[in-house]
């Protein structure tokens, strides 16, 4: 049984900060937290920013590490940067910050993402960075690989089948946990998945508009009126002959298959722009290579030990509606507390940490998990390893 840590004596003594940019992602967070030390009648941890920026910060536990959760004030990478700047400063120990919350997913044929779906940051790409020019934007594509090499070390693990597959299993049982406690609260929420009918892609060309020869909205062929951007598809009549095949909802849909949360591991396209376009969308999937696109990773990526874990609520085309957001923001929660609960914080000193390591000789040395440059360091298993510096270590097996 896991031991549940002592209430920290300093903000020093946390290292571990989960960041979220939307309430509902915070909300989800906070179901998935063993306790929250602010809740407590000897006073609260909990810090504010102060000026233009009002962060909420909330401590709390989750299995064995103390933890600080930060809802920004705003939403966009800026926003974002501006919350990890003040994060870092007032808890100088963080040695993880994971990014979590909702994010548009971009299925193919290579991932049959369906809603609900958790993505993990492997590279980050900001799709808009660049400069304005006479004729248009030049766009200067940036994508960066994750700095630090402990999170380097577990997203590369959350690649191996069977690693992503013991991820899955402890993600699932969090979420329902994350779901009776939402209906144990006063306010109760639902966070129960969304029938799989609702889980549409269509066509990146076809538009989610109103339609009829006697239209006097801003709807045509290539435009979307404002007015159009509530109503469901049902509502306005969207064609379902264009919905996208996809065997794996195929399979749900048939009950060959449960209806259960998955996980991808791959790169993320940030921008500070909200994307509505399926054509958009797939262009960004050509040219750089996206499973998933989010507005705040990029604040956040070259500073603090990152990683994105968001749950795909979107498709990011015309369609997207705010019914699978909730379900998004638990499984996020959810993955997000699985990462955690095998995530073994530095020991310092050098000293090494070999509990739980999984078979010898299982996975194959690599490089970054050296103790000293230039060294190997095979562990057997890439959730357990160590550096001589005392950087992170991660152990799933426990």
């Amino acid at each position: 049984m896991t031991t549940q840590p002592s209430r920290p004596k300093r903000r020093q003594d946390i290292e571990i900060a989960l960041v979220c940019a939307l309430p509902i992602e915070y909300d989800a967070i906070c179901l998935s937290l063993d306790k929250i030390w602010d809740d407590d009648d000897h006073g609260s941890q909990a810090h504010s920013g102060g000026g233009e920026h009002q962060n909420k910060y909330t401590t709390g536990v989750v299995g064995r590490h103390n933890v600080v959760l930060a809802l920004s004030s705003g939403t966009g990478k800026l926003a974002m940067n501006s919350l990890t700047s003040d994060l870092t400063a007032r808890f100088v120990g963080i040695k993880l910050l994971v990014l979590a919350g909702i994010c548009a997913g971009v299925p193919s044929a290579e991932n049959d993402m369906l809603l609900g779906d958790v993505v993990i940051s492997r590279t980050l790409v900001q799709y808009d960075f660049g400069k304005h020019v006479p004729g248009g934007f030049d766009s200067t594509v940036s994508v960066n690989e994750n700095p630090h090499p402990s999170v380097r070390a577990m997203v590369v693990a959350f690649q191996t089948e069977r690693e992503r597959d013991r991820l899955v299993d402890r993600a699932t049982e969090y979420l329902e946990e994350i779901q009776a406690r939402a209906g144990s609260k006063r306010r109760r929420v639902d966070y129960s998945r969304p029938p799989a009918a609702t889980d549409r892609l269509f066509s990146a060309a076809y538009l989610h508009r109103h339609r009829g020869a006697d239209l006097v909205c801003g709807c045509t062929e290539a435009n979307v009126c404002t007015s159009a951007v509530t109503p469901t598809c049902d509502e306005l009549g969207c064609d379902t002959t264009q919905l996208m095949r996809r065997p794996r909802l195929d399979r749900v849909v048939a009950g060959e298959e449960p209806a259960e949360l998955d996980v991808f591991v791959g790169r993320f396209g940030s921008g500070d722009a909200v994307v509505r376009s399926g054509e958009y969308r797939d262009r960004m999937v050509r040219e750089h290579g996206v499973v998933a696109i989010e507005m705040e990773g990029a604040g956040p990526w070259d500073g603090a030990p990152c990683v994105v874990v968001k749950g795909v609520c979107d498709f990011a085309d015309s369609h997207k509606s705010k019914r699978w957001q909730r379900y998004a923001a638990a499984t996020s929660a959810a993955v997000t507390k699985a990462i955690l609960q095998g995530w073994v914080g530095g020991g310092g000193g050098g000293e090494e940490n070999n509990s739980g390591l999984g078979e010898p000789g299982g996975l194959p040395a690599v490089p970054w998990l050296a103790k000293t440059p230039g060294a190997v360091y095979n562990t057997g298993n890439m959730f357990a390893h160590n550096t001589y510096n005392g950087d992170n270590v991660f152990n799933f097996s426990k």
